[in-house]
């Protein structure tokens, strides 16, 4: 035992000795080749950035609204040719390519008001003026979007507004009453003329035909966005782009439809004569068209790789609502030759052989602009969506 307490101790003697520097020695040299301890910032990893995954997708639903502002410019077609200048029993008589709007009515009218009967309401209130409007309705779409930092990103959207383009309430109502109106006034008309005994099996229709609502739009365009709180479970963010807006689907449009005839009693034999009177009116929303793009919302993180985001998106763009005009008149008789026009002071229906038109035989009209809108359109989308990362 006392051997064995011995060599315990000469082992603690030797391993102090061991680590103990001897006084004179010189550990400069040892003290040069350690190596440094690694800088503080080498020893922390990089920040992670906000996402994992720099792209997106979102599909989104919502509720579609629009502005309709009724600033613009109207007009009606020209004077047609004169017939007959005015005089104390007679005139003035101008051909006339319908006689639903402007010279047209304002010809009749003018007959009718000599006997005091009934006058035709013109069309054209509602063709110089805004004529349809975009009500509210579903609006979807979709986003692909590319993390370009932890604020900011790019995104490009499509989406369909299916918010019915459609004639307002003034419009068809106009519509309906000149539709009745062209029955009332021409048969008052002819029955009251001094020529009424020449004629016999007169006829006078009017119809209205066509769809008074439709169009949905499709919206591209490219956004850049700025997210205010990247790394936070609401996510607040920003963006503003451009794009491009286009109509699709049917347009809105109404044609009314005015026919008198009878058989003209001559010399030579009765003769049919029919007169038809076509107009065809189109409410347009603009055509496709450069907009700008207002937007902001939030995003709700519900894992690493997806969320929920709300959002209004606002689309500015000139206002270019049209109203375009169609007409055509036609004339069917066996005498080619025979033309009818009105003399007033008193109203008689003349048949003339030949040497004068009739009033209804103006140029056909096509694609006449009668009110193109001005001013700024703003559509909105207040939709929610659920997007993912990958």
């Amino acid at each position: 035992m006392a051997g064995l307490g011995l060599l315990s101790v000469g082992g603690i003697v030797n391993a102090q000795s061991r680590l103990a520097t001897p006084s004179g020695v010189d550990v400069s040299a040892r003290e040069a080749v350690a190596p440094d301890p690694l800088p503080v910032s080498a020893a922390r990893p990089a920040p992670a950035p906000a996402h994992g995954k720099p792209w997106t997708f979102e599909f989104r639903g919502g509720l579609g609204l629009s502005t309709n502002p009724t600033e613009g410019a109207g007009q009606l077609p020209g004077l047609g040719n004169v017939i007959l200048p005015a005089t104390p029993g007679i005139g003035p008589a101008r051909t006339v390519s319908s006689w639903f709007f402007g010279d047209g009515t304002a010809q009749l009218n003018s007959l009718a008001a000599t006997r005091a009967l009934p006058q035709l309401p013109a069309l054209d209130a509602i063709l110089t003026s805004l004529g349809a409007t975009r009500d509210a309705g579903g609006t979807f779409g979709f986003t692909i979007g590319r993390d370009l930092s932890a604020h900011w990103a790019i995104d490009f959207d499509v989406d369909a507004n299916l918010q019915a383009w459609q004639m307002t309430s003034a419009a068809t109502s106009a519509i309906e009453s000149t539709r009745a109106g062209f029955v009332n006034t021409f048969q008052a008309l002819f029955q009251t003329s001094r020529s009424a005994s020449s004629f016999t099996g007169l006829a006078v229709t009017a119809t209205a035909t066509g769809a008074t609502s439709g169009g949905s739009q499709v919206a591209a365009s490219g956004s850049l966005k700025y997210r205010l709180r990247p790394r936070a479970k609401l996510d607040p963010f920003i963006s503003i782009g451009a794009g491009l807006l286009a109509d699709a689907g049917s347009i809105p449009s109404q044609t009314l439809t005015g026919d008198y005839q009878f058989t003209f009693a001559t010399s030579a034999g009765p003769i049919p004569y029919k007169q038809t009177d076509t107009v065809t009116i189109h409410a347009l929303d603009g055509g496709s068209r450069l907009v700008g793009i207002l937007g902001f919302g939030v995003d709700k993180t519900l894992s690493a790789h997806s969320g929920l985001r709300f959002a209004v998106r606002l689309t500015v763009a000139s206002n270019r609502a049209e109203t375009t005009l169609d007409a055509s008149p036609t004339t069917q008789t066996s005498s080619p030759q025979l033309g009818l026009f009105f003399e007033s002071s008193p109203t008689t229906i003349i048949i003339n052989n030949g040497s004068l038109p009739s009033t209804l035989s103006g140029p056909p009209v096509a694609g006449f602009g009668t009110f193109v809108g001005r001013g700024i359109k703003i559509e909105s989308a207040i939709t929610a969506g659920y997007f993912f990362r990958f």
